[in-house]
């Protein structure tokens, strides 16, 4: 591994909309809310692990102006969602670690992704950290990023600190750049220069995405059947 990012769908442009839930109250564990089904029960140390959906799951009806060449919507903003390309294309690195749920689309064949790795990289000593009560397991945000030695991340993952937000590697961005994959922001967080913070460099990435898209839609009339990013812009 050389590089660590976190991964976000594309939530600054309006052509990358994402999916809702048609029913976001038809949880198959009885949370309430299906986005509270990819998370932990509990969290009361650092041992905690995300539930298996894949026994309980039923195809999700979908709705959004999604886009048939977006691969990563994501659903309800939180939740990993994949097209059939990108799942084709990323497979080998999704399945180890996660788990793909199918749902119901108009758009297109789309799968969510239950990721189930979590992985302990973070030399706590050299981070930046804020801590989310006065346990030390959870992060209420992460400032800097600084891995153990010898640290070593699956492709795709979640960290100990982060019950939420998605963690990739050099590999699974070089893959979906091989493949020109569109609708995945990959935010470079680990390594970084002495003084670079990894927030300003990502607004200073919007705000390049922001003056494209609009150079795009003056090109173009604003039509949507092409994405107005190249993949990983």
């Amino acid at each position: 591994m050389k590089r660590l990012y976190q991964l976000e769908p594309i939530l600054d442009i309006r052509e990358y909309e994402g999916f809702g839930s048609v029913d976001s109250n038809a949880s198959v564990r009885g949370t309430g809310h299906v986005i509270f089904d990819f998370s932990p029960d509990s969290i009361e140390d650092r041992n905690w692990q995300v539930p298996r959906l894949s026994k309980l799951w039923k195809p999700h009806p979908v709705t959004g102006k999604v886009r048939p060449w977006n691969d990563y919507p994501c659903l309800n903003l939180g939740i990993p969602a994949f097209s059939r390309r990108a799942v084709d294309a990323l497979r080998d690195l999704l399945e180890p670690h996660g788990e793909l749920l199918p749902l119901v689309s108009s758009v297109g064949e789309y799968y969510a992704f239950n990721v189930t790795t979590i992985a302990d990289v973070l030399d706590h000593e050299r981070s930046e950290i804020d801590w989310m009560g006065e346990g030390r397991i959870v992060a209420s945000t992460i400032k800097r990023f600084e891995l153990l030695p010898n640290a070593d991340c699956p492709p795709i993952c979640h960290l100990v600190e982060f019950v939420t937000l998605v963690f990739v590697t050099d590999i699974f961005v070089e893959r979906i750049a091989e493949h020109r994959l569109n609708g995945f922001n990959a935010i470079p967080v680990w390594p970084l220069a002495p003084g670079e913070d990894w927030w300003e460099l990502e607004k200073a990435r919007q705000r390049r995405r922001e003056q494209k898209a609009r150079q795009w839609r003056r090109k173009t009339g604003g039509k949507v059947d092409e994405p107005p990013l190249e993949p990983l812009e």
